[in-house]
């Protein structure tokens, strides 16, 4: 399987009469972005709003950030199960935009605030706060259900970025990277397997894989060019920490993966687990993962990612037990809960294996920004009702869309001294 991502790097982006990319410029056809999403009667309206870094803007109630792309071959779905039918993703050539994000914005039953500042100490601490936002703020058609509501912002996000995506046509590309696991010269480097651990408790709280719901699935063996081509996705607004749609098509751990194999190690591939709410499941699903790994990946050692807080640190644990007892040594990545000032438990539980743990950060940590905001986007108060334009306001990092990405693609790291 060889994945080509061809990379088309935006500089800025502006409203225009077309959709296009031209000398390093994104313009976007508002009227037209619009009419098409629309298409979908689940929604009443849907406002295109853009915001640059460096401005004094303020995103709030994110649902989700997604790198826009397209797969090059005309009518073929770059979100398999969402944009179009299902098709295996993780060949070809596919068209991504850098510098550019869409943000789906909304207000739904037990969302969690998610906000984002283009400029100031917020700004800082996010890595999407350096890239042009297309800020998509829809509004329900009358009597429409919640979950029907949430389905339909979830879609139009995907839509929005496969459109925008195609906006590159044929033109040349920046910069071409290639993904293929060549063949395994040097059978003396260990092998090693990613873990990937998935948050999965169902509609708002869950990850989609080719557009289906990955709570009660079995532990998944799946090509890593898969999860680079958009096959796994975001939906999950309920959590604290938004771990978006752009932090899986980017994967910083499969990433690096691919860079060193074949130098220092051999990439094995992929294992796809959800996060469990029942004990004797996370047990099951920990024994089955680490079996994919041993006994058909063959592998000498595993990374192993989570995907949220307090119970998910139960599942990462007995993944790490199960396969340091199938004689498979084990790295954890893992997000810390450590309280608003570092001092408390970093994680709920840990294995007596667990001798290598990278964090990514304290999420409960708090931060007090103060900063001046000349305009809101999604909203006019948070979810607790305060003034989304106050000027000066005390969040978790959690909170902080693009602070936090549980598979490492941040600056942030938790520091003892």
């Amino acid at each position: 399987m060889r994945l080509e991502l061809a990379k088309y790097k935006v500089a800025d982006i502006r409203l225009g009469d077309s959709t296009r990319i031209k000398d390093g410029v994104l313009s976007i056809d508002a009227r037209d972005l619009k009419t098409q999403l629309l298409r979908d009667n689940r929604l009443k309206d849907i406002e295109i709003v853009l915001a640059h870094p460096g401005e004094a803007k303020r995103i709030v109630h994110i649902l989700d950030v997604i790198q826009p792309r397209a797969k090059l071959s005309d009518g073929e779905a770059i979100f398999p199960g969402l944009t179009g039918p299902v098709k295996l993703a993780g060949s070809g050539r596919t068209n991504a935009v850098e510098g550019a994000v869409v943000v789906t914005t909304g207000s739904l039953p037990a969302a969690e605030e998610a906000l984002m500042d283009m400029s100031g100490p917020m700004a800082a601490v996010s890595k999407f706060s350096t890239m042009h936002q297309i800020v998509l703020v829809p509004s329900a058609a009358e009597g429409l259900d919640p979950n029907e509501y949430g389905r339909a912002i979830l879609e139009a996000g995907f839509r929005a970025a496969e459109h925008i995506g195609r906006a590159v046509g044929e033109s040349r590309f920046d910069e071409l990277e290639i993904y293929e696991l060549a063949s395994e010269t040097g059978s003396h480097l260990p092998k090693v397997a990613y873990i990937y651990y998935l948050y999965s408790h169902g509609f708002g709280r869950e990850r989609l894989f080719y557009g289906r719901s990955t709570k009660d699935t079995f532990p998944t063996l799946v090509h890593p060019n898969e999860i680079l081509d958009s096959a796994l996705v975001h939906n999950g607004y309920t959590m604290p920490s938004k771990s978006v749609t752009y932090n899986h098509q980017n994967n910083r751990v499969i990433k690096d993966l691919y860079e060193r194999h074949g130098k220092d190690l051999i990439f094995k591939g992929v294992i796809l687990v959800n996060h469990n709410a029942v004990y004797k499941d996370k047990e099951m699903s920990a024994f089955m993962s680490a079996k994919l790994a041993k006994h058909i990946l063959n592998a000498d050692a595993a990374i192993i990612t989570k995907d949220g807080g307090g119970q998910a640190d139960v599942d990462i644990m007995l993944c790490c037990k199960s396969c340091e007892e199938m004689g498979i040594k084990t790295v954890l990545l893992v997000k810390e809960e450590a309280g608003e000032d570092g001092s408390g438990f970093c994680l709920v539980d840990i294995a007596e294996d667990a001798d290598a743990i990278v964090t990514t950060g304290n999420g409960t940590e708090r931060i007090t920004i103060a900063t001046r905001v000349d305009e809101v986007i999604g909203g006019k108060t948070f979810y607790d009702g305060t003034d989304a334009k106050s000027s000066e306001i005390d969040v978790p990092y959690n909170t902080i869309v693009g602070a936090v990405d549980f598979q490492g693609g941040i600056k942030i790291a938790a520091v003892n001294y």
